[in-house]
Order: C-alpha cells, then structure tokens, then sequence
C-alpha cells in the first residue's frame, strides 16, 4: 500500500489525510526518503507488509509547521487514531543526513535545502 498525504490540518493536533485508508496500521516509527518520488516516507505495519505513507513537497510547509510545533502528528478516521510516532526524530536525523549529501540526487537534495533550510540551521547549532 502506498498512500500519498493529501492534506494537513491543525486541530489539537495535527490530522494528516491520506488518498487510501490506514486503518489497522501500526506505526512502525520509521521514516525513509524517497528520492525519485521526491517524498519523506513514513512506514505502517501492515500485519503481513508494509504500508508507506508518502509526504509530498506539497505537504513539506505543513510538516515543517507541525514539527517545529514539536506537535503530534496523525491520521484519524472515526474513532481510530494513528500516531506516527518518532516522525519528528526520524525527521531531524533525516534532514541532518541529507544537507548536503549527493547520494539522495541533486535534485531531492536541493528541495530539502530550501524548504527547510532555517530548520536545518537549528538542528545543526544543537548538535
């Protein structure tokens, strides 16, 4: 199952909607890179596979937001709530790895630079 974030929205938490359902996922707290989708991946277990939820360039304004917020992040459906747990970690370690690293190809590499430059500045100054 790949399923593409369509939407963001902050309520008291950070509701992500997705163009496939999640429901019975268990967050797996993993986060990988997509380069030639150009996409942040966040992976579900999906009891006998995994699910990847895929984070646009067009969700990156809105993923930026939430984790500078230090914010939950999830998807809901009814009652069912997800929690993709460690994103902001996974995220952070991700960001710091691909700065000006080539092996995620140039064009990624440069999207990632620019739309969360500042946040990367930060991340860098903690470490």
């Amino acid at each position: 199952m790949h399923s593409t974030v369509t939407n963001m929205r902050k309520e008291d938490v950070w509701i992500i909607e997705t163009d496939e359902s999640l429901t019975g996922s268990v967050p797996s707290g993993t986060l990988i890179a997509d380069s030639d989708r150009q996409t942040f991946v966040y992976l579900v277990d999906r009891g006998d596979t995994y699910g990847y939820v895929h984070f646009p360039v067009s969700m990156w304004g809105s993923l930026l937001q939430a984790v500078e917020e230090d914010a939950s992040i999830g998807w809901q459906d009814g009652d069912e709530w997800i929690e993709l747990e460690r994103l902001k970690e996974e995220l952070d370690m991700m960001l710091v790895n691909i700065e000006g690293n080539g092996n995620y190809g140039e064009t990624f590499t440069s999207l990632v630079e620019k739309q969360f430059h500042s946040y990367i500045e930060q991340l860098n100054d903690q470490l």
